[in-house]
């Protein structure tokens, strides 16, 4: 199995080639591949890896890594640098990003809405989760998402109260 870290790009926010070149000479340890992928009809698929891995990011992975822990395991010194570019891929896009590092081929289990400073505290932190897609908004999207979250949570409520009254 191979650990992949990935960055995908709205399509209105399209990376290109020219991107990615930017951002490698910005970002030492560290390679940025933009991948051909079903994704890539919608928007950008980056992958990062660690320089002279190939493809696989399994490099930054320490030796007691668990595979089926609930957090990765990432070499220290590898998290400011990780932290960083997903940083300066934000500050290029400036729009919706996801960020997620999985198995290859493994889908997230769990999708979770951060702004660019709780992700890069995540990443920092070392408690990239190994099953979830972290989606990268503003605190202004946020705020509009849990406000309707909020209206769905009521209208579900009272709808089970509704179907709980009818049976009675």
């Amino acid at each position: 199995m191979c650990l992949t870290v990935n960055v995908y790009i709205a399509k209105k926010d399209s990376f290109d080639r020219d991107d990615i070149k930017r951002l490698k000479a910005d970002t030492l340890g560290f390679n940025i591949y933009l991948r051909k992928s079903k994704f890539s009809k919608r928007g950008s698929h980056l992958m990062i890896v660690e320089l002279g891995a190939g493809g696989c990011a399994c490099s930054l992975l320490t030796d007691e890594a668990g595979f089926d822990s609930p957090t990765w395991q990432l070499r220290l010194e590898v998290l400011d640098g990780l932290a960083s570019l997903v940083n300066r891929i934000w500050d290029t896009v400036g729009g919706l990003l996801t960020f997620d590092a999985l198995w290859y081929a493994e889908a997230p289990v769990e999708n979770r809405d951060v702004t660019i400073e709780e992700l890069y505290a995540i990443i920092g932190n070392n408690k990239i989760g190994s099953k979830t897609r972290y989606f990268i908004r503003s605190e202004e999207e946020i705020r509009k998402l849990d406000k309707i979250e909020e209206k769905n949570k009521a209208y579900l409520d009272q709808m089970e109260e509704l179907f709980r009254n009818r049976k009675s």
